[in-house]
Protein backbone atom coordinates (compact mmCIF):
# COMPACT_ATOMS: atom_id res chain seq x y z
CA UNK A 1 0.00 0.00 0.00
CA UNK A 2 1.41 3.02 -1.21
CA UNK A 3 2.36 6.32 1.30
CA UNK A 4 0.97 9.78 1.13
CA UNK A 5 1.47 12.25 3.49
CA UNK A 6 -1.89 14.60 3.15
CA UNK A 7 -1.49 18.38 4.82
CA UNK A 8 -4.35 18.08 7.32
CA UNK A 9 -5.45 21.54 8.73
CA UNK A 10 -9.19 20.44 11.04
CA UNK A 11 -10.98 21.98 7.84
CA UNK A 12 -13.19 20.07 5.81
CA UNK A 13 -11.71 19.56 2.58
CA UNK A 14 -8.48 18.28 4.19
CA UNK A 15 -10.74 16.11 5.88
CA UNK A 16 -12.47 14.35 2.80
CA UNK A 17 -9.53 14.98 0.83
CA UNK A 18 -7.84 11.85 3.33
CA UNK A 19 -11.02 10.00 3.30
CA UNK A 20 -10.83 9.86 -0.74
CA UNK A 21 -7.26 9.15 -0.86
CA UNK A 22 -7.78 6.21 1.90
CA UNK A 23 -10.81 4.90 -0.69
CA UNK A 24 -8.38 4.89 -3.53
CA UNK A 25 -6.23 2.29 -1.42
CA UNK A 26 -3.43 4.82 -0.12
CA UNK A 27 -2.00 4.88 3.21
CA UNK A 28 -2.26 8.28 4.41
CA UNK A 29 -0.31 10.29 6.97
CA UNK A 30 -1.75 13.34 7.85
CA UNK A 31 0.87 16.84 8.52
CA UNK A 32 -0.89 19.63 10.01
CA UNK A 33 1.79 23.00 9.67
CA UNK A 34 1.74 25.34 13.02
CA UNK A 35 1.32 28.24 10.82
CA UNK A 36 0.00 30.73 13.72
CA UNK A 37 -0.84 30.31 17.58
CA UNK A 38 -4.72 30.14 17.28
CA UNK A 39 -4.94 27.82 14.61
CA UNK A 40 -6.77 24.25 14.44
CA UNK A 41 -4.84 21.98 15.72
CA UNK A 42 -7.13 20.56 18.36
CA UNK A 43 -9.94 20.24 15.08
CA UNK A 44 -6.80 17.99 12.95
CA UNK A 45 -6.10 15.57 15.96
CA UNK A 46 -10.18 14.72 16.11
CA UNK A 47 -10.02 14.18 12.46
CA UNK A 48 -6.73 12.22 12.46
CA UNK A 49 -8.73 10.09 14.95
CA UNK A 50 -11.61 9.82 13.33
CA UNK A 51 -10.17 9.00 10.09
CA UNK A 52 -7.70 6.58 11.43
CA UNK A 53 -4.27 7.97 10.39
CA UNK A 54 -0.89 8.90 12.23
CA UNK A 55 -0.84 12.78 12.37
CA UNK A 56 2.50 14.86 12.89
CA UNK A 57 3.30 18.49 13.61
CA UNK A 58 5.99 20.72 12.02
CA UNK A 59 6.02 24.23 13.54
CA UNK A 60 6.93 26.96 11.65
CA UNK A 61 5.43 29.75 13.02
CA UNK A 62 8.68 31.85 13.07
CA UNK A 63 9.57 31.25 9.87
CA UNK A 64 5.93 31.94 9.07
CA UNK A 65 6.14 35.27 10.44
CA UNK A 66 9.47 36.18 9.08
CA UNK A 67 9.00 35.73 5.91
CA UNK A 68 4.58 35.67 5.43
CA UNK A 69 3.97 38.10 7.86
CA UNK A 70 6.51 40.52 7.96
CA UNK A 71 6.58 41.05 4.42
CA UNK A 72 3.07 41.63 3.97
CA UNK A 73 3.48 44.00 6.26
CA UNK A 74 6.23 45.95 4.85
CA UNK A 75 4.02 45.64 1.34
CA UNK A 76 1.52 47.62 2.48
CA UNK A 77 4.14 50.30 4.26
CA UNK A 78 5.16 50.47 0.93
CA UNK A 79 1.86 51.00 -0.72
CA UNK A 80 1.51 47.97 -2.13
CA UNK A 81 -1.54 45.63 -1.89
CA UNK A 82 0.04 42.12 -1.19
CA UNK A 83 -1.01 38.20 -1.49
CA UNK A 84 0.37 36.69 1.11
CA UNK A 85 -1.43 33.11 0.19
CA UNK A 86 0.50 33.06 -3.24
CA UNK A 87 3.70 33.48 -1.23
CA UNK A 88 3.15 30.64 1.39
CA UNK A 89 2.06 28.19 -0.65
CA UNK A 90 5.36 27.67 -2.49
CA UNK A 91 8.23 29.20 0.05
CA UNK A 92 6.06 27.66 3.30
CA UNK A 93 3.50 25.46 2.72
CA UNK A 94 4.47 22.77 -0.14
CA UNK A 95 7.89 23.35 0.64
CA UNK A 96 8.01 21.92 4.18
CA UNK A 97 4.92 19.16 3.10
CA UNK A 98 7.94 17.71 0.72
CA UNK A 99 10.65 18.12 3.36
CA UNK A 100 8.74 16.40 5.89
CA UNK A 101 7.76 13.61 3.38
CA UNK A 102 11.10 13.49 2.59
CA UNK A 103 11.95 12.68 5.97
CA UNK A 104 9.42 10.03 5.86
CA UNK A 105 10.47 8.29 2.66
CA UNK A 106 6.99 9.13 1.16
CA UNK A 107 6.84 9.94 -2.69
CA UNK A 108 3.62 11.46 -3.25
CA UNK A 109 2.08 14.83 -1.29
CA UNK A 110 -1.83 15.82 -1.24
CA UNK A 111 -3.83 18.99 -0.25
CA UNK A 112 -7.13 20.14 0.13
CA UNK A 113 -6.90 22.54 -2.66
CA UNK A 114 -9.71 22.81 -5.68
CA UNK A 115 -7.62 22.61 -8.54
CA UNK A 116 -6.35 19.56 -10.61
CA UNK A 117 -2.91 18.19 -11.43
CA UNK A 118 -3.24 15.60 -14.44
CA UNK A 119 -0.52 13.16 -16.05
CA UNK A 120 -0.55 13.22 -19.49
CA UNK A 121 1.20 10.86 -21.23
CA UNK A 122 4.13 12.03 -23.81
CA UNK A 123 2.47 9.43 -26.01
CA UNK A 124 -0.65 10.93 -25.80
CA UNK A 125 0.22 14.32 -26.34
CA UNK A 126 -1.22 14.12 -30.10
CA UNK A 127 -4.86 13.58 -28.50
CA UNK A 128 -4.73 16.96 -26.63
CA UNK A 129 -5.12 20.28 -29.44
CA UNK A 130 -2.21 22.14 -30.74
CA UNK A 131 -2.88 24.86 -28.30
CA UNK A 132 -2.69 22.48 -25.03
CA UNK A 133 0.44 20.81 -26.56
CA UNK A 134 2.52 24.06 -26.99
CA UNK A 135 2.20 23.77 -22.92
CA UNK A 136 3.28 20.51 -22.26
CA UNK A 137 7.18 19.63 -22.37
CA UNK A 138 6.83 17.88 -18.61
CA UNK A 139 4.02 15.41 -17.55
CA UNK A 140 2.05 17.18 -14.56
CA UNK A 141 0.15 19.92 -15.62
CA UNK A 142 -2.38 22.24 -13.23
CA UNK A 143 -5.56 22.62 -14.52
CA UNK A 144 -8.61 24.98 -13.09
CA UNK A 145 -11.01 22.88 -10.98
CA UNK A 146 -14.24 21.27 -11.73
CA UNK A 147 -16.24 23.66 -9.35
CA UNK A 148 -15.26 26.92 -11.29
CA UNK A 149 -17.09 28.45 -7.72
CA UNK A 150 -13.95 27.41 -5.89
CA UNK A 151 -11.33 26.83 -8.02
CA UNK A 152 -7.97 27.99 -6.28
CA UNK A 153 -5.84 26.97 -8.99
CA UNK A 154 -5.05 31.28 -9.28
CA UNK A 155 -3.28 30.74 -5.56
CA UNK A 156 -1.08 28.00 -7.56
CA UNK A 157 0.67 29.53 -10.20
CA UNK A 158 4.21 29.58 -7.91
CA UNK A 159 4.51 26.25 -7.65
CA UNK A 160 6.94 23.84 -9.46
CA UNK A 161 7.50 21.06 -11.46
CA UNK A 162 9.21 19.18 -8.48
CA UNK A 163 6.08 19.72 -6.75
CA UNK A 164 3.25 19.28 -9.44
CA UNK A 165 5.00 15.50 -10.18
CA UNK A 166 4.01 14.56 -6.45
CA UNK A 167 1.08 16.38 -5.81
CA UNK A 168 -2.47 15.12 -5.65
CA UNK A 169 -5.09 17.09 -5.27
CA UNK A 170 -8.21 14.90 -4.81
CA UNK A 171 -10.74 17.58 -4.93
CA UNK A 172 -10.23 18.42 -8.42
CA UNK A 173 -12.99 16.95 -9.83
CA UNK A 174 -15.61 17.63 -7.23
CA UNK A 175 -17.99 20.35 -5.95
CA UNK A 176 -17.52 21.76 -2.53
CA UNK A 177 -21.70 20.81 -2.33
CA UNK A 178 -20.36 17.30 -2.84
CA UNK A 179 -17.65 17.59 -0.03
CA UNK A 180 -19.80 19.10 2.79
CA UNK A 181 -22.26 16.60 2.03
CA UNK A 182 -19.97 13.89 2.14
CA UNK A 183 -18.42 15.31 5.52
CA UNK A 184 -22.16 15.10 7.00
CA UNK A 185 -22.99 11.46 5.65
CA UNK A 186 -19.03 10.65 7.65
CA UNK A 187 -19.93 12.40 10.67
CA UNK A 188 -16.55 13.96 10.77
CA UNK A 189 -15.90 16.40 13.26
CA UNK A 190 -14.94 19.34 10.66
CA UNK A 191 -14.14 23.01 11.56
CA UNK A 192 -17.68 24.97 10.84
CA UNK A 193 -15.54 28.03 9.61
CA UNK A 194 -14.46 28.65 6.27
CA UNK A 195 -10.62 29.01 6.15
CA UNK A 196 -10.12 32.70 4.88
CA UNK A 197 -7.50 33.97 2.50
CA UNK A 198 -4.84 35.62 5.30
CA UNK A 199 -5.17 33.36 8.23
CA UNK A 200 -3.45 36.03 10.54
CA UNK A 201 -6.29 37.94 10.22
CA UNK A 202 -8.07 35.76 12.30
CA UNK A 203 -10.52 37.50 14.56
CA UNK A 204 -9.31 40.83 12.96
CA UNK A 205 -9.35 43.30 10.46
CA UNK A 206 -6.94 44.19 7.99
CA UNK A 207 -7.36 48.19 8.96
CA UNK A 208 -6.93 46.92 12.90
CA UNK A 209 -3.84 44.43 12.01
CA UNK A 210 -1.91 47.46 10.46
CA UNK A 211 -2.58 49.60 13.07
CA UNK A 212 -1.26 47.63 15.35
CA UNK A 213 1.85 46.85 12.79
CA UNK A 214 2.87 49.46 11.38
CA UNK A 215 4.35 52.15 12.91
CA UNK A 216 3.11 56.48 13.39
CA UNK A 217 5.41 57.67 11.09
CA UNK A 218 4.13 54.91 8.22
CA UNK A 219 0.16 55.87 9.36
CA UNK A 220 0.84 59.49 9.49
CA UNK A 221 -2.26 61.53 8.50
CA UNK A 222 -2.52 63.50 4.77
CA UNK A 223 -4.00 64.61 2.30
CA UNK A 224 -6.60 63.34 0.09
CA UNK A 225 -6.87 65.07 -3.36
CA UNK A 226 -8.33 64.80 -6.38
CA UNK A 227 -6.78 64.24 -10.15
CA UNK A 228 -6.32 68.08 -10.34
CA UNK A 229 -4.04 67.98 -7.27
CA UNK A 230 -7.07 69.64 -5.41
CA UNK A 231 -7.60 68.75 -1.29
CA UNK A 232 -11.02 67.74 -0.86
CA UNK A 233 -10.05 65.33 2.51
CA UNK A 234 -7.83 63.80 4.62
CA UNK A 235 -6.61 60.10 4.61
CA UNK A 236 -5.36 58.20 8.05
CA UNK A 237 -2.33 56.72 6.44
CA UNK A 238 -1.79 55.30 3.05
CA UNK A 239 -1.06 51.68 3.91
CA UNK A 240 -5.10 51.70 5.25
CA UNK A 241 -6.06 52.01 1.56
CA UNK A 242 -5.78 50.01 -1.30
CA UNK A 243 -6.60 50.87 -5.06
CA UNK A 244 -10.06 50.80 -6.21
CA UNK A 245 -11.38 51.65 -2.56
CA UNK A 246 -14.49 53.51 -1.74
CA UNK A 247 -15.60 52.80 1.50
CA UNK A 248 -14.28 54.52 4.53
CA UNK A 249 -12.70 57.35 2.90
CA UNK A 250 -15.35 59.55 4.36
CA UNK A 251 -15.56 62.58 1.36
CA UNK A 252 -18.43 64.10 0.66
CA UNK A 253 -19.97 65.83 -2.19
CA UNK A 254 -20.21 64.34 -5.87
CA UNK A 255 -18.94 60.89 -4.61
CA UNK A 256 -18.53 58.18 -4.96
CA UNK A 257 -15.01 58.09 -4.90
CA UNK A 258 -12.50 55.58 -5.54
CA UNK A 259 -8.97 55.30 -4.71
CA UNK A 260 -6.49 55.87 -8.16
CA UNK A 261 -3.34 56.18 -6.85
CA UNK A 262 -0.61 56.68 -3.96
CA UNK A 263 1.64 59.50 -4.03
CA UNK A 264 4.42 58.04 -1.02
CA UNK A 265 6.68 60.59 -1.54
CA UNK A 266 4.10 63.35 -0.64
CA UNK A 267 1.66 61.32 1.67
CA UNK A 268 -1.32 62.27 -0.66
CA UNK A 269 -3.85 59.61 -1.38
CA UNK A 270 -5.56 60.57 -4.87
CA UNK A 271 -9.03 60.00 -5.87
CA UNK A 272 -11.36 59.81 -8.31
CA UNK A 273 -15.45 60.27 -8.59
CA UNK A 274 -15.17 58.37 -12.40
CA UNK A 275 -14.66 54.72 -12.01
CA UNK A 276 -13.16 54.85 -15.52
CA UNK A 277 -10.15 56.42 -13.80
CA UNK A 278 -9.49 52.97 -12.47
CA UNK A 279 -9.74 51.27 -15.60
CA UNK A 280 -6.54 49.50 -17.39
CA UNK A 281 -5.37 47.58 -20.41
CA UNK A 282 -2.24 47.17 -19.97
CA UNK A 283 -0.67 45.59 -16.65
CA UNK A 284 3.16 45.37 -16.06
CA UNK A 285 4.35 42.11 -13.30
CA UNK A 286 7.54 40.54 -12.57
CA UNK A 287 8.83 38.09 -10.25
CA UNK A 288 7.29 35.75 -12.29
CA UNK A 289 6.96 31.90 -12.36
CA UNK A 290 6.11 29.71 -15.56
CA UNK A 291 5.28 26.09 -14.84
CA UNK A 292 5.93 24.82 -18.10
CA UNK A 293 7.19 27.58 -20.40
CA UNK A 294 7.36 31.05 -20.70
CA UNK A 295 4.02 32.16 -22.81
CA UNK A 296 4.49 32.85 -26.74
CA UNK A 297 4.53 36.22 -28.38
CA UNK A 298 1.29 36.67 -30.72
CA UNK A 299 -0.81 33.90 -28.60
CA UNK A 300 -3.72 35.09 -27.09
CA UNK A 301 -4.10 33.53 -23.13
CA UNK A 302 -6.69 34.69 -20.64
CA UNK A 303 -5.43 36.87 -17.51
CA UNK A 304 -7.11 36.99 -13.99
CA UNK A 305 -5.69 40.02 -11.76
CA UNK A 306 -7.66 39.09 -8.48
CA UNK A 307 -9.11 35.58 -7.15
CA UNK A 308 -12.59 34.95 -8.44
CA UNK A 309 -12.34 37.72 -11.15
CA UNK A 310 -13.60 36.78 -14.67
CA UNK A 311 -10.82 35.77 -17.12
CA UNK A 312 -9.96 38.45 -19.85
CA UNK A 313 -8.37 37.53 -23.09
CA UNK A 314 -5.13 38.96 -22.82
CA UNK A 315 -1.52 38.73 -25.13
CA UNK A 316 2.18 38.58 -22.70
CA UNK A 317 4.95 40.31 -23.75
CA UNK A 318 8.38 40.02 -22.41
CA UNK A 319 10.04 43.91 -22.10
CA UNK A 320 12.64 42.65 -20.64
CA UNK A 321 14.34 39.82 -18.74
CA UNK A 322 12.12 38.99 -15.61
CA UNK A 323 9.54 42.22 -16.52
CA UNK A 324 6.37 41.13 -18.74
CA UNK A 325 3.70 43.14 -19.81
CA UNK A 326 0.09 42.05 -20.35
CA UNK A 327 -1.99 43.49 -22.90
CA UNK A 328 -5.66 42.78 -21.97
CA UNK A 329 -8.16 43.09 -25.23
CA UNK A 330 -10.57 44.74 -22.59
CA UNK A 331 -10.45 47.02 -19.94
CA UNK A 332 -10.01 45.88 -16.45
CA UNK A 333 -11.13 47.62 -13.41
CA UNK A 334 -9.13 48.28 -10.32
CA UNK A 335 -5.75 47.03 -10.86
CA UNK A 336 -4.27 47.03 -7.04
CA UNK A 337 -0.11 46.88 -7.58
CA UNK A 338 1.68 43.90 -5.36
CA UNK A 339 -1.60 41.74 -6.39
CA UNK A 340 -0.92 38.44 -8.79
CA UNK A 341 -1.52 38.36 -12.07
CA UNK A 342 -2.33 34.99 -13.42
CA UNK A 343 -2.04 33.48 -17.12
CA UNK A 344 -4.38 30.64 -18.08
CA UNK A 345 -4.59 28.82 -21.35
CA UNK A 346 -8.19 27.95 -21.34
CA UNK A 347 -7.98 25.81 -18.24
CA UNK A 348 -4.48 25.53 -17.68
CA UNK A 349 -2.20 27.57 -15.40
CA UNK A 350 0.32 28.78 -17.48
CA UNK A 351 1.93 30.82 -14.69
CA UNK A 352 1.76 34.74 -13.38
CA UNK A 353 3.63 36.95 -11.51
CA UNK A 354 3.04 40.13 -9.48
CA UNK A 355 1.54 43.45 -10.60
CA UNK A 356 3.93 46.40 -10.66
CA UNK A 357 3.22 50.28 -9.86
CA UNK A 358 4.07 51.93 -13.26
CA UNK A 359 1.12 51.63 -14.96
Amino acid sequence: MEKILVGLSGGVDSAISTYLLQQKGYQVVGLFLRLIDDDDFSRAEILAKQLGIKLITRDVRTIFRQQIEKKFIEAYRRGLTPNPCVVCNPTIKFKYLLESADKLNINLIATGHYAQVKTVPQTDCENLSQSKREHINKKNILYRATDQTKDQSYFLYGLSQNVLQRLQLPLGNITKTEVKSLAQELQLQVSRSESQDVCFLKNTNLKQYLQTKLSAETLSPGDIVDLNNQKIGEHQGLALYTIGQRQGLNIGGKGPYYVVAKNNEKNLLIVSNNCDDLQRKKIPFTASNWLYEAPKKNKRYQIQVRYRTKPISAHIVEKDKGNWLAEAEEEIFSIAPGQSLVVYDGDIVVGGGVIQGNI
